[in-house]
């Protein structure tokens, strides 16, 4: 059974505990002067085994011990470490070495316990108390780490070893100079048993012999990281440089993200556990507020005065060796007595290979080596076997509801000419916690130049603040439509009328109303627009999100489907995490690369097709912001999936009236038009879609430009034909009329 007391340390900060200084006049003022009389106390243990060795073979002759290394140059080096310790040279020799081994070791000992306040701190001391290690184990790791401090006792171990090669302590050479008797050779021996904490917490590794060779042959030799713990360097292990960050959190600064009542609650605990000597205590940290975890953690162990050492487990989840990096960041944990703090919890609760390998390899790492655990979660998991060996606890933080965003904001905009009904409004479309809010309103008034501040200059501000991360995943779209860009059916008007007025009012109706009681999830607005290509969806997207100062993302969904099972859900997942503040507009364009698969679960890639629509549903229904899905594929929604859109909306193919209108439209008071422009017979002979028209106007003006001449008729219908050969179409008589001349005209110059 691992001995393991890795909360000794941090409950003493918890509790505040002071302990008395010893009023012995002998002391250690360093971790040098004590790691120099554990030296000397060593080269005295090695040369009582030389002196030992001498005498069983004096009567041989071997004049290439350890390959030319001399009885007597190992004499001369351990002679002059041990200098001024009283050693016989008679047949009492082995107990004279006896009584200077001993009143060595109690020298150390008493100068350890004069200057206790100060040593506990010792690097070699904290490994001690921290693993639980024996004597016998606190004295292998100080016979490794002797040639890091002097480089002759390479020269001392070769030559025990008989081999100039062999530089590192062997598991022989430790059990011959650190053990008296039968017994204790034998208990020595288990410490480097898989289950004993040197090898168990990877300590020391062996070393110099093949894997199949006699165990006490093997060398001894320090993990690197704790290599350089020993000698001071407290530097994060290699391979958590990239995916790990270390803080020594002082003068933290008051934050409104700070939950009070959460960081109480997980003080309450901590001081609990640190009366009653329990250990492995681990929160779960559920809920959509992470800027409010990571303050809440932050701000909690600036109290307790502890590190705290942060990673992503998405890193650690697509790392080659979940198992080492785990180890290693535990590790670090241990040795620079800091809480841990991980992000992405939910990858645990995965069905997958890899995330059922890191659930198990984390949560057996805990058991083993936390002390104070923070998990990062979107949502609630408890595991099967919590409560065994460690404390789980379940804690929700959550966003900053209505009111209280309304508060904050009628705090920062007091004596400003914003209007309450302004706020109400602001309050109820930015879904912000309280330091996003100070902010925006920073950002909004640093650009003012003595004007007054104006709820558009909050606006503004507020795009500003969208989460940049977003742009890996989406296109940002600069909104620039208006109503009187768009040609629709007069109802179809006034659905998107309506949309807006939904946004415009739904802080009153769910905040003020109380109709956010009534509904657990849905308080975001999910809409369908579906028709044919060209129709005008995206322009309708646009013009609401110009509408209310919002920027507009639009996402492809064909280029984050994959074909990689759960790959899909990830990419559907990370979008909506960067964007759950909801001040923008998401458009899901090319909603059929996933609609288009929905069908009948015939085999497992139609299972996987349909998780994908319902997973994507279940974050729609989660998010609080806008989110538009466009689709040409309208037949095949069922009403499981309308029932969840707010509103649904078909636009039609324009027909010639509309088609008309979309002509006069198109082009911009300032282009030169000619009076030729027959538009009549454009809309009338031309049955194309908005989108058609818009390319058809541009490849029309640049034509034009060529020649350096107004847009005219017969420019138009050059680049219509250009449009129909782009879309597969054939240009006939019937359809041009009288203009089909100009097309044959322009066949027979090429």
């Amino acid at each position: 059974m691992v001995v393991f007391n890795y909360g000794g340390n941090v409950g003493a900060n918890v509790m505040h505990h002071q302990r008395e200084k010893s009023s012995s006049a002998q002391t250690y003022e360093n971790i040098l002067d004590h790691l120099s009389d554990e030296l000397k106390l060593l080269s005295l243990k090695l040369l009582r085994e030389l002196r030992r060795q001498q005498k069983t073979n004096a009567k041989e002759c071997n004049d290439t011990k350890g390959l030319f290394i001399s009885e007597g140059e190992i004499l001369s080096l351990l002679n002059f470490q041990t200098r001024g310790i009283p050693v016989a040279e008679d047949d009492a020799e082995e107990e004279s070495f006896g009584r200077s081994i001993a009143n060595a070791a109690g020298d150390i000992a008493d100068k350890l316990a004069g200057s206790r306040e100060i040593s506990e701190q010792f690097p070699i001391r904290k490994l001690k108390r921290i693993f639980g290690l024996s004597s016998f184990e606190l004295d292998v790791l100080i016979m490794a780490i002797a040639p890091e401090i002097d480089r002759k006792y390479e020269r001392i171990y070769a030559y025990f070893n008989d081999d100039l090669t062999k530089k590192s302590p062997t598991i022989s050479l430790a059990l011959d100079i650190l053990t008296s008797n039968r017994n204790e050779r034998v208990s020595g021996l288990r410490s480097f048993s898989p289950g004993a904490p040197l090898i168990h917490f990877d300590l020391v590794h062996f070393t110099d012999a093949p894997e199949n060779s006699p165990l006490l042959t093997r060398g001894i030799v320090l993990n690197e990281r704790i290599r350089r713990y020993i000698l001071g360097d407290n530097g994060l292990h290699a391979c958590l440089s990239e995916i790990a960050q270390l803080s020594y959190i002082e003068g933290f600064p008051q934050n409104d993200n700070v939950q009070a009542d959460i960081q109480e609650k997980v003080l309450r605990l901590l001081t609990d556990a640190a009366e009653q000597e329990r250990k492995r205590l681990v929160f779960w940290l559920h809920g959509k507020a992470h800027e409010e975890k990571m303050a809440t953690v932050m701000s909690l162990c600036q109290n307790v005065r502890l590190p705290l050492l942060t990673a992503d487990l998405e890193d650690i989840f697509f790392s080659a060796d979940q198992r080492s990096v785990v180890q290693n960041l535990f590790l670090e944990a241990v040795l620079q007595s800091a809480a841990i703090f991980l992000s992405n919890g939910d990858l645990l609760s995965g069905e997958d290979e890899k995330s059922r390998i890191l659930k198990r390899v984390l949560l057996r790492t805990i058991d083993e080596m936390s002390w104070i655990t923070f998990i990062s979660a979107d949502t609630l998991w408890i595991p099967d076997d919590a409560g065994k060996e460690f404390r789980w606890y379940p804690l929700e933080l959550k966003l900053p509801g209505y009111h209280e965003r309304k508060r904050i904001w009628t705090d920062i905009l007091e004596g400003s000419a914003i209007s309450a009904e302004d706020i109400a409004g602001l309050s109820g479309r930015f879904n912000f916690n309280g330091n996003k809010i100070k902010n925006t309103v920073l950002y909004a008034r640093q650009s003012l130049n003595g004007k007054e501040l104006t709820i558009q200059d909050v606006y503004n501000a507020c795009r500003i603040q969208s989460n940049q991360r977003i742009s890996i995943y989406a296109r940002k779209v600069t909104p620039y439509y208006t109503w009187t860009d768009i040609v629709l059916p007069e109802d179809k008007l006034r659905q998107l009328k309506e949309i807006c007025s939904y946004i415009r009012h739904k802080h009153i109706v769910y905040f003020a109303w109380g109709f956010d009681k009534k509904m657990a999830l849905g308080r975001g607005l999910n809409i369908l627009f579906s028709g044919p290509s060209g129709t005008g969806k995206t322009m309708a997207a646009d013009i609401i999100a110009h509408e209310f100062n919002l920027d507009m993302y639009k996402i492809d969904l064909s280029s984050i489907v994959s074909k990689y099972i759960g790959e899909t859900e990830k990419n559907l997942e990370r979008i909506f995490k960067e964007t759950s503040s909801g001040n923008m507009v998401l458009f899901f364009d090319e909603a059929d690369a996933l609609f288009g698969k929905r069908s009948e679960v015939k085999d497992a890639h139609d299972r996987y097709a349909n998780i994908e629509i319902n997973y994507l549903l279940q974050k729609m229904e989660e998010h609080e912001g806008i989110v538009i899905l466009a689709t040409n594929l309208s037949k095949n929604m069922d009403d499981a999936f309308l029932r969840r859109m707010h509103f649904t909306v078909e636009f039609p193919f324009p027909d010639e009236k509309q088609r008309e209108l979309i002509w006069k439209k198109i082009f911009p008071d300032s282009a030169p038009l000619s009076p030729d422009i027959d538009f009549p017979f454009l809309s009338s002979k031309l049955r194309l879609a908005g989108g058609n028209i818009r390319n058809i106007a541009l490849t029309s003006a640049f034509l034009a430009a060529e020649e350096s001449s107004d847009i005219e008729m017969r420019h138009i219908i050059l680049a219509v034909k250009r449009e129909m050969q782009k879309m597969g179409k054939l240009c006939v008589k019937g359809d041009f009329g009288k203009y089909y001349e100009l097309i044959e005209r322009e066949a027979k110059s090429e």
